[in-house]
């Protein structure tokens, strides 16, 4: 996750899918993204990385070019915007995904349900707006900004937010705030 100094930003979620170790790992194609100076060039980045990935790639740029991606074993499928906007959990959402989404990880479907709620209450696409939503902390466990709680897939481990990030492309910034819940500021990085 992370911006370039170019304004290419890219995010990075991971997907629940079996599948066979094959092609370019997903840091170091996160690291060719950053490398690129534009989406269309993080784009031919992409298409030579070769498949055995289960991940997702939100990449946009100062020029307001975005595209997000899902890579699930041999396959790499595009994802179109909701709303004029894209949003993304741990599931595969492109048309035709196979079902991946069980009680043991049903809070992925639910965050992502109620991001696209509160994408629906409002016509703004400003900086303040999205804070609002990747803030949110109502529904508990299912919370967009999800507390940490034992995990249904992985016994003896905690899952939650392990933070929020937020990047302003035009100011090259990267907004960061540690951890779930309401208590930690966001913290402002600039690339000079």
């Amino acid at each position: 996750i992370g911006l370039n100094s170019a304004g290419v930003g890219v995010c990075l979620n991971y997907l629940n899918h079996r599948h066979t170790l094959d092609g370019l790992p997903v840091h170091i194609l996160a690291r060719a993204i950053l490398e690129s100076p534009s989406v269309a060039d993080a784009r031919r980045s992409i298409k030579r990385a070769g498949f055995g990935k289960s991940s997702h790639f939100l990449i946009a740029d100062v020029a307001n070019d975005a595209f997000s991606i899902e890579f699930m074993g041999a396959s790499a499928e595009t994802v179109e915007p909701y709303n004029t906007a894209y949003l993304h959990t741990n599931h595969c959402i492109f048309p035709g995904a196979p079902a991946q989404v069980t009680e043991e990880n049903s809070s992925t479907a639910r965050r992502l349900a109620r991001a696209r709620a509160l994408l629906a209450n409002t016509d703004e696409r400003t900086f303040a707006t999205l804070k609002q939503i990747l803030v949110d902390t109502h529904g508990a466990d299912f919370a967009i900004n999800n507390p940490f709680h034992p995990s249904a897939t992985f016994p003896g481990e905690r899952i939650g937010s392990c933070g929020t990030f937020i990047m302003d492309l035009t100011r090259r910034e990267m907004h960061v705030r540690k951890g779930p819940g309401e208590t930690h500021p966001f913290a402002t990085y600039a690339i000079d």
